[in-house]
């Protein structure tokens, strides 16, 4: 089923501007991290420089897996608890946000995603982008309530 609340938000030219955006970003990031791999690639050699960038690739992939894992579980524990806190849905947007910007390997994506890590700058990002985007935690919250309520009235169904 389509939600037409969404299609209209996307559709809308803000909406737009915010996701063609993002990826113009991430595109000249990759553009300055390929910039500066083969600048650093001629200076220490193209074997350590591919080293290097395999080791941070493979430790930045398994740090952005359990920052947005250990988010998701606070959120989910604050969402079966019955508690609406906007903290956690916009900490666990800017984990995702960081996720991808740690996934993606190279130097300046890494430092982008190290900075958004950082309380200081991901609280305020995180609201801003939310914002932006035009999302309402607490109609979200209301959803996944709604979601666990008949999750635990369809396992007590079957059980009997």
């Amino acid at each position: 089923m389509i939600n037409m609340k969404l299609v209209y938000s996307l559709l809308d030219s803000s909406s737009i501007r915010t996701f063609l955006g993002v990826p113009a970003a991430l595109g000249f990031a990759a553009l300055l991290d390929f910039m500066l791999v083969l600048e650093i690639g001629s200076l220490v050699g193209p074997w350590i420089t591919l080293a290097v960038l395999a080791v941070l690739g493979a430790v930045c992939v398994f740090l952005a897996y359990r920052i947005v894992d250990s988010r998701r579980l606070l959120l989910i524990e604050a969402v079966n608890g019955g508690k609406f806190d906007e903290g956690l849905f916009n900490g666990y947007i800017m984990g995702l946000t960081a996720g991808l910007f740690l996934v993606i390997p190279g130097v300046v994506n890494t430092a982008l995603g190290g900075i958004l890590l950082i309380p200081a700058f991901s609280v305020p990002l995180g609201n801003r982008l939310i914002r932006t985007a035009g999302i309402d935690w607490a109609e979200a919250y209301e959803y996944l309530r709604l979601d666990r309520i008949n999750d635990t009235k369809s396992c007590k169904r079957v059980r009997s």
